[in-house]
């Protein structure tokens, strides 16, 4: 398994070949996380994935919402974006956009077969969860900017 290491600024000298784009769904205190069924075998991640040549970073978090769990948006004016990190592995960097999805209750979820199966994650059970390598340090940051909207 390679080694990343999530920077909450760009480091120097970081050079990414690719963005990609990530949906937080959260709903009563609890985060959608998908497991994975491919990659990273049987541990958890947010919807999200890389962002297609023209795509902006917006546009890819609803599209990969939608590819990965059939959940459709209506307008974007119920996402709001959180930030970005910057991650590096030993062969590559890339940006890493994080936006919060504003839905009022739990949607029908339909996996696709990149997923073997869903749950809404407690925030403070998230430690509880196997998540994919650099998933805890995008948790700790998603956590402290929850901090600043949830008071």
């Amino acid at each position: 398994m390679s080694t990343i290491t999530v920077y909450n600024e760009c480091p120097e000298g970081f050079n990414p070949r690719l963005e990609a784009s990530a949906a937080f769904i959260e709903i009563d205190e609890a985060l959608l996380f998908l497991q994975y069924a491919r990659k990273c075998v049987g541990q958890w991640g947010v919807p999200g994935g890389k962002i297609e040549k023209n795509e902006l970073p917006i546009d890819a978090a609803k599209r990969e919402l939608f590819e990965e769990t059939g959940i459709g948006l209506e307008t974007q004016s119920v996402i709001s974006p959180i930030g970005k990190l910057y991650f590096r592995k030993p062969d590559i960097d890339y940006v890493f956009h994080m936006f919060r999805i504003h839905i009022p209750q739990k949607p029908l979820i339909t996996l696709s077969d990149e997923h073997s199966d869903f749950i809404w994650q407690p925030i403070h059970q998230l430690e509880d969860l196997p998540l994919m390598p650099g998933a805890p340090e995008v948790m700790h940051y998603y956590k402290a900017q929850r901090a600043q909207w949830v008071k």
